[in-house]
């Protein structure tokens, strides 16, 4: 979804954020910051009211061990589907099936809503790092930083933005965040080479459980999507925002498929 819009979309989405998140707002120093933030988490609270059948600042949070979002409270069923939300389907304790993830980065933010499944995701701009093979070295292990650097030269910041965000999904849908060891968690990144995981922690069950996939996202940027779930039918919709901070999604999927794990073996 893109965060540059138009003034009276951005006015009419911040109207919808709870009063914590309009002081988190209104604490960002450049303008551009609090219009993407007005944006992103008032579009959040669009598209989770709409499963959830309630106004967007009736959507309520809570915080995981580790501080990720998660809907808190009971919210009321719906008289019907929501065309606009595929699968939509409430009522008292939909909140606890209902779950949410959320990534912004540069122009761009990508929102995962799924049921019955922690997700997560990540979307990074692509950008030249002053020492990239320095933070790679941080975050993978002597193995896989090894096959990072035989990469031809011009591959390697796609592959790096690769890495980054899947294992940022991966430690998002578990719940960990940057807590987790990511040295330890091992992705999929070659070229031509489907998204999987390779190596993670016994705490977070075995790499064929989990689901790790490439999203489709604007040029220059990288994203990814995670679910402990061994198969998951994946569909992206471009979300237009609305002067009145109303939100369309395309009926028809930008890219429909049912993803599955399918592990490489470690190296």
């Amino acid at each position: 979804m893109p965060l540059e819009q138009p003034t009276h979309a951005q006015a009419a989405l911040a109207a919808h954020l709870s009063e914590e998140e309009k002081q988190h707002m209104q604490a960002l120093r450049r303008p551009d910051l609090r219009s993407r933030y007005a944006v992103a988490h008032g579009a959040l609270r669009v598209l989770l009211g709409r499963y959830l059948g309630v106004a967007p600042r009736l959507c309520r949070y809570a915080t995981g061990p580790r501080g990720k979002p998660m809907l808190a409270g009971a919210y009321p069923a719906m008289a019907g589907d929501d065309a606009s939300a595929p699968g939509a389907r409430t009522g008292p304790g939909s909140e606890a099936t209902l779950h949410f993830n959320m990534s912004h980065a540069g122009t761009q933010a990508l929102i995962a809503v799924a049921r019955g499944v922690e997700v997560g995701v990540d979307i990074e701009q692509r950008r030249d790092m002053d020492d990239m093979a320095g933070v790679a070295r941080t975050i993978l292990s002597h193995a896989d930083l090894d096959l990072w650097l035989a990469l031809p030269e011009a591959q390697r910041v796609q592959a790096f933005y690769a890495i980054w965000t899947r294992k940022e999904a991966v430690s998002k849908a578990a719940g960990t965040g940057l807590y987790m060891d990511f040295p330890g968690l091992s992705v999929e990144f070659r070229p031509g080479r489907p998204a999987a995981v390779r190596r993670i922690e016994a705490a977070f069950g075995k790499p064929g459980e989990w689901l790790l996939a490439e999203l489709d996202c604007a040029p220059g940027y990288s994203a990814a999507l995670a679910a402990r779930i061994p198969a998951l039918r994946i569909s992206q919709h471009t979300a237009r925002m609305g002067e009145d901070g109303t939100a369309d999604v395309d009926a028809d999927a930008d890219a429909d498929a049912t993803a599955s794990s399918d592990p490489a073996p470690p190296v």
